[in-house]
């Protein structure tokens, strides 16, 4: 429904920030002189700023979920077992391909990996394979290391800012996550 993230959106809107712009705006002389309570006014816009934040900050979760919008453990479940179910036919159609000859045996096994690391990740959140090791601890050194290459090349100058957010993003999908957390 619209209309819950619309009242998502405005809960979460900038009140007070207008207010506060306003405030600071105030002329500090007001008829040749001084303006004593704009300092008081700065102060009130200030508060109301940091009321409205704290407010709508510690109360934005429950209204997600009060309103539907926060993905359920079942709504997560089921995503994990469905992406599951895509990736294995994937992987059959891969197999099928490469037998074929369709595919080299190389770009076959790069796509293989993929699927096994996404169908991995998968069994995670379901927990179907309680005696898989955790390779999240290691897969995350290996995506450090690369971050830290990374920025060592942006700041020697060997990449630009918009190669280095690009490779970055792709840093950022190969960390592994922990959604039920």
């Amino acid at each position: 429904n619209p209309w819950r993230y619309r009242v998502v959106i405005g809960w979460g809107g900038m009140r007070g920030a207008i207010t506060l712009a306003i405030a600071l705006t105030l002329p500090t002389m007001i008829d040749g002189g001084p303006f004593t309570q704009r300092s008081v006014l700065i102060l009130l816009a200030a508060v109301v700023v940091v009321v409205t934040l704290l407010g709508e900050g510690l109360t934005l979760a429950a209204l997600v979920r009060r309103l539907g919008l926060a993905k359920t453990e079942e709504h997560q479940r089921r995503e994990a077992v469905a992406r599951a179910r895509v990736t294995e036919a994937g992987l059959a159609r891969l197999d099928e391909l490469a037998e074929a000859g369709e595919v080299d045996e190389d770009t076959a096994n790069v796509y293989r990996q993929l699927f096994e690391l996404r169908l991995d990740r998968g069994r995670g959140l379901l927990d179907d394979d309680a005696d898989a090791p955790d390779t999240s601890g290691f897969r995350r050194e290996l995506v450090r290391a690369q971050r830290a290459k990374l920025e060592q090349l942006y700041r020697k100058g060997k990449i630009s800012d918009e190669i280095r957010r690009e490779i970055a993003r792709t840093l950022d999908l190969q960390e592994p996550r922990h959604p039920l957390a």
